[in-house]
């Protein structure tokens, strides 16, 4: 085993070899990790939010949304929106203009390319892009980074030629009315949370009850656990492979088993496997903890007891 040992540290002196099997992986297995918990705070503040929260969080975004903040520099509604309809000479579409300087295209602005821009009923779009944007094209041909295609109610299609762009087409989610109508519906689910109360479910086999509510603390902890556990075993075999590949493709796989020995060799591998587990459990146990400590404790009251598992015991 101590041979083994050392030939495994040997391996480590390989440059490529140690980038290749530890470093680039266990970067892109804790970015892995450190999303999954803004995946999960996200979604566990969410479901335990109330409407005062929710009505708050909306009247936030409304008034500085952070889209707009990167756009602009400034999360505050635009001014008015400015509707600039397009005017085409000889019915040409290659040669339309803007009505007047103030209509000068700009990237940031957003597109509604129709076949008669003239009479084209545009409120629709005025009251979902008003704050958001400062002019909407009514135009035939023109192209910011934001292009709108109304062919009909259900045909309608939206393109955006940048990341900014498409970060525009979301910002109508946070208009007001559809703040209003999320308050609404979270306040009609606290009236049926409300009215239920504390659900749970007996079996004749369990003594004690199921707490369904309180699944909802428990079921964040098992999820980022399991995955935690994949992308452990993703490591293992994916080390244990790319070791042999790196040795096979410089041809010299056999020619080591046979130095070395080939349970000495082999022991070495899966020395090498271990200790690329053991370094990711080592960095993301303590963020996984230390992220669910806050989510669990800021948002959810969670019951460890677990009086299903002690009956079943």
């Amino acid at each position: 085993m101590l041979r083994s040992t050392r030939i495994a540290l040997a391996f480590l002196r390989i440059p490529h070899l140690a980038l290749s099997l530890f470093v680039f992986p266990l970067l892109i297995s804790l970015g892995i990790v450190i999303i999954q918990l803004l995946v999960t705070g996200a979604a566990v503040q969410l479901a335990s939010s109330n409407a005062q929260t929710v009505a708050a969080m909306t009247s936030t975004e409304s008034n500085g949304h952070p889209v707009r903040w990167l756009l602009y520099g400034s999360g505050e509604l635009r001014p008015p929106l400015k509707v600039c309809r397009w005017i085409s000479k000889d019915g040409n579409r290659a040669h339309e203009t803007p009505p007047d300087p103030s209509c000068s295209p700009d990237r940031l602005d957003v597109a509604l390319q129709v076949q008669d821009p003239a009479n084209f009923d545009a409120t629709k779009f005025v009251a979902l892009f008003n704050g958001h944007v400062d002019r909407l094209h009514v135009c035939a041909a023109c192209q910011p980074d934001v292009v709108i295609t109304p062919e009909a109610p259900d045909k309608t299609s939206s393109r955006a030629y940048s990341v900014f762009g498409l970060s525009i087409l979301f910002l109508p989610y946070s208009n007001k009315d559809v703040g209003e109508r999320r308050v609404a519906i979270r306040e009609s689910l606290e009236h049926v949370q409300n009215a239920l109360g504390t659900i749970s479910m007996h079996i004749p086999e369990i003594t004690e009850a199921i707490g369904i509510s309180s699944l909802r603390g428990t079921i964040p902890i098992t999820a980022n656990v399991a995955l935690l556990v994949v992308i452990a075993l993703w490591l293992a075999l994916r080390a244990h492979r790319k070791v042999l590949d790196y040795f096979s493709r410089n041809d010299v796989l056999l020619p080591l088993a046979a130095a070395c020995g080939k349970q000495t060799f082999y022991s070495a591998i899966w020395i090498l496997t271990l200790l690329r587990v053991g370094c990711f459990l080592g960095a993301s146990i303590p963020i996984m903890y230390l992220g669910l400590s806050d989510i669990i404790t800021s948002n959810v009251e969670v019951n460890f007891s677990f009086p299903v598992l002690r009956s079943i015991v």
